[in-house]
């Protein structure tokens, strides 16, 4: 009986399905055929992005390539999607992000290029056809993605690894896959004389559509009122586009402080209009036609 007792539950643990649960981390598993986010939607694993991006390319050979651009600390190649005028200098330059934390996938930077060579507008087409050049990193944060974890590897915040110098404690570049993003825009506004960072956008999740700009290390810190100006222009077709934008704002006055994030880098090092997008939790993947528009609008007026 005992013997019985003994076989039965080692089948029971054998056929029983297991998460590879972290003592560290509680979302820290793979959950079925692709990847379950925080925001309640499930993704594609990080080797069938990169072999969606490299599809597209070969869709779309005359304006968009594959770029790769570093390797995450687990080894995974570090890549992006890169869509450019071939035989015109680049005058604009806009930059769009996602998955900087793992486990804040929403399924809206991996699907926007398609959708916007897809929409009737031609505004992507027309955009890269005027001299400009959009850079998109569905996944900027690899290891993390696949395993649903908000850090990196080392478990470090990839949102708090960027410098910037306003900043009482200022950051440093420690982690390779923040740095790598930094030195691939470096390099590219180094080989295009003619233009400068003009926009940024990094998603996150999940605070109900918020829309957040700098500055995010200090409470009581803000941009000049023409800056403010400057910002509205982009941040107004979001209350106008969207069916129920979320609130707009710094971060330290809506959430929280942070220091070294995207959101003060891309302002700080290069003036650019940069906000961080936190997307609605299990309403996002239904909202990439409002981000279309948006984006749209964006690109218009860059």
């Amino acid at each position: 009986m005992i013997e019985m007792l003994k076989i039965s539950l080692v089948f029971l643990f054998a056929t029983t399905p297991t998460h590879a649960f972290s003592k560290f981390d509680n979302h820290d598993y793979v959950d079925g055929p692709g990847i379950f986010s925080d925001s309640g939607i499930r993704g594609p694993r990080y080797s069938e992005q990169i072999k969606t991006m490299k599809e597209l390319a070969k869709k779309r050979p005359d304006i968009v390539r594959v770029v790769e651009y570093g390797k995450s600390i687990r080894g995974k190649t570090l890549t992006a999607i890169l869509l450019e005028p071939k035989n015109l200098p680049v005058t604009k330059f806009a930059l769009v992000t996602g998955a900087t934390h793992g486990n804040e996938y929403l399924n809206i930077v991996d699907r926007l290029t398609q959708a916007l060579l897809d929409s009737n507008t031609d505004v992507l087409e027309n955009y890269i056809a005027s001299g400009g050049a959009l850079l998109v990193v569905p996944i900027m944060n690899p290891d993390g993605y696949d395993r649903r974890r908000r850090g990196n590897a080392k478990r470090v915040d990839l949102n708090r690894d960027w410098p910037n110098s306003r900043s009482p404690k200022p950051s440093e570049f420690k982690q390779p896959e923040s740095e790598a993003l930094s030195k691939l825009v470096e390099n590219f506004l180094s080989d295009n004389p003619l233009t400068k960072l003009n926009f940024a956008m990094d998603y996150h999740c999940c605070v109900d559509g918020m829309l957040l700009k700098p500055w995010g290390y200090q409470k009581g810190e803000y941009m000049s009122q023409n800056e403010e100006i400057r910002f509205n222009y982009f941040v107004d077709p979001m209350l106008k586009y969207f069916p129920r934008p979320g609130k707009v704002g710094t971060p330290p006055d809506l959430l929280y402080s942070a220091q070294g994030t995207t959101l003060d880098y891309w302002f700080d090092q290069y003036g650019a209009i940069s906000l961080t997008y936190e997307g609605t939790r299990r309403k996002e993947e239904g909202m990439l036609s409002f981000h279309v528009l948006w984006w749209e609008d964006i690109l218009q007026n860059i």
